[in-house]
């Protein structure tokens, strides 16, 4: 089977995917399942506080992707509400769009101010049988 890409709706259209960091402190892998939005070779995760895999992707930017039975590399960038990028923008608007209906609240204020990580994949991916364990 052909790898798949990032624009591929089985993956764009995913509920989570599945961020690994490398602690900053401890060095071992550090894996999150989180809201996503993929938009070209980038994968957009955000966040209102400023957790682990954050503070990790900045100390270290080489991260890893997973999406269903898929896995990129990927080199992370964190980008402030203030330094809001037209990609980050768009991202912002498309989990609102994606996830929004099924909380049943507004998430705009809250993609405004989040702290966005987008994380540019290396194509193609790897497949994996991967199964996802907070870490």
């Amino acid at each position: 089977m052909a790898p798949p890409h990032l624009t591929d709706p089985e993956l764009r259209d995913a509920e989570y995917a599945y961020l690994t960091t490398t602690g900053r402190v401890t060095g071992a892998p550090h894996t999150v399942e989180l809201w996503f939005v993929a938009d070209g070779d980038t994968v957009w995760f955000l966040s209102d506080a400023t957790p682990d895999w954050q503070h990790n992707a900045k100390a270290n930017p080489d991260v890893q992707v997973r999406i269903g039975a898929w896995k990129w590399t990927a080199t992370a960038h964190l980008e402030l509400p203030s330094e809001m990028s037209r990609p980050g923008l768009a991202a912002r608007m498309a989990m609102v769009a994606k996830y929004e209906a099924g909380y049943h609240e507004s998430l705009n204020n809250w993609a405004r101010d989040a702290l966005a990580l987008g994380a540019r994949v290396i194509e193609p991916p790897e497949p994996t049988d991967d199964t996802w364990t907070a870490s």
